[in-house]
């Protein structure tokens, strides 16, 4: 059960920092320029993608969160 919770938080961990996760494409301004110039950037992964793998990391989180609860449920813990 320890190595369910641990992919839990490493889940729910990967999903906000993917949430995180700039997907710019094209002139952006450089905001940390004292120069005001734009700059041309290109991200690694689509907006799209980025939230098709959101997604499937929140299917998997919900589907370890019921066993984890279906197992607190079942379970109990002995002194």
């Amino acid at each position: 059960i320890h190595h369910k919770v641990f992919r839990l938080s490493e889940l729910k961990n990967l999903v906000e920092k993917l949430k995180e996760l700039p997907c710019d494409n094209g002139k952006v301004e450089d905001s940390y320029s004292y120069r005001e110039r734009d700059k041309f950037v290109v991200s690694d992964i689509s907006i799209q993608e980025r939230d098709r793998i959101i997604e499937e990391l929140s299917i998997e989180i919900d589907e370890i969160q019921d066993e984890l609860d279906q197992w607190n449920q079942v379970t109990d813990l002995v002194d």
